[in-house]
């Protein structure tokens, strides 16, 4: 606590003098101070008993008017409080530094005491500047969230610390990213900015990681691929893929959502036929990964229409070739099996 007194005076007489005394609280967080004062008449051998009037001024400027009230005799001596004030507001600077200029004016005319005034400077605690921070959003996913500090104060951080959970970060940058969050889940952030030796006070947010991308509508799979339909948040991309058992038979990454048709290329039903084997179907999952975040669908594969090439004895040379079937819609592209002694295989 900062204190101190301005003196009063007046050229009536020396015997009749005054005081502003003043103390201050500092408030570090909102770098100001509140400050109160008390002003006195002291008489010496000089009585005051009446009511006079007075001004109060803070930074040159009145802050009040009020009427002094002493009941000493003439030719008593006592001392007298004639006006109090509470919480007037003095906010530091940048440095942490902050000071005021009080002043006041008294008139006892009726007792021949004219203009006891005096004014002077109370000089604030000095306040150590640490950063206050706004904590601010500047994008999410399902699986990841990143955040922005700003000072609020003046006062520039070198450092800053961040947690999330039970994850922290200490950085001298002002912007960091949070991964291997669980979708649809609130998440408190904290950060405090470091400067003048010392972190300032933690700033909260509370941020809700995005919905995890789904996938529903999904059709049937037809030698062109398969449709189904992304949803979830627009800004997030999701990984597609296609298993059979252990196996990644098709990829598709930055899928927004919408409804996407996965469309398989030749070697990827390739692939999804010799996988198949002898049956005419095979158990798949479809798998959207976003940020890490995984949902699978399980799907059965049943494909129609055959894109091998096939191998032909002709005359002791192995030809190849493609198998097509007569319709009465004309030829078309099938799927066909060789008897062999190991049974029917699916051909090439």
């Amino acid at each position: 606590m900062a204190q101190g007194s301005i003196a009063l005076a007046t050229s009536s007489t020396w015997r009749v003098t005054g005081e502003i005394k003043w103390w201050s609280t500092k408030y570090d967080s909102g770098n100001y101070s509140l400050v109160d004062i008390e002003i006195w008449v002291y008489m010496n051998g000089y009585g005051i008993d009446g009511t006079g009037s007075g001004t109060f001024d803070v930074n040159g400027s009145l802050d009040r008017q009020y009427n002094p009230y002493c009941n000493v005799e003439y030719g008593g001596s006592g001392n007298i409080r004639v006006f109090t004030r509470s919480g007037i507001r003095v906010d530091h600077n940048s440095n942490g530094d902050g000071s005021v200029t009080l002043g006041a004016w008294m008139d006892f005319s009726f007792a021949g005491v004219y203009n006891l005034t005096g004014s002077g400077v109370a000089y604030m605690d000095h306040i150590d500047r640490h950063p206050t921070l706004d904590l601010n959003e500047v994008s999410k996913t399902a699986t990841s969230i990143t955040v922005k500090a700003t000072s609020n104060n003046g006062i520039t951080p070198t450092k800053y610390y961040f947690t999330c959970g039970n994850s922290t970060k200490e950085t001298t940058s002002n912007q960091v990213t949070f991964d291997n969050l669980t979708p649809n889940t609130p998440y408190t952030i904290k950060c405090k900015g470091y400067a003048n030796n010392d972190y300032g006070v933690e700033t909260t947010k509370i941020i809700t990681t995005n919905r995890q991308n789904s996938i529903s509508n999904i059709g049937d799979f037809t030698l062109d691929g398969v449709t189904f339909t992304i949803t979830g948040n627009p800004n997030d991309k999701s990984t597609i893929k296609i298993l059979v058992g252990n196996t990644v038979v098709a990829t598709r990454t930055n899928v927004g959502v919408g409804q996407y048709t996965l469309t398989l290329t030749d070697a990827e039903k390739e692939t999804i036929y010799r996988l198949m084997g002898n049956n005419s179907s095979i158990g798949a999952v479809i798998r959207i990964d976003t940020g890490g975040a995984t949902l699978d669908y399980n799907k059965n594969i049943t494909l129609t229409g055959d894109v091998f090439s096939c191998s032909i004895n002709v005359g002791g040379t192995i030809k190849k070739g493609k198998v097509w079937v007569g319709t009465p819609s004309g030829n078309k592209q099938g799927i066909f099996t060789i008897g062999t002694s190991n049974g029917n295989k699916r051909g090439r």
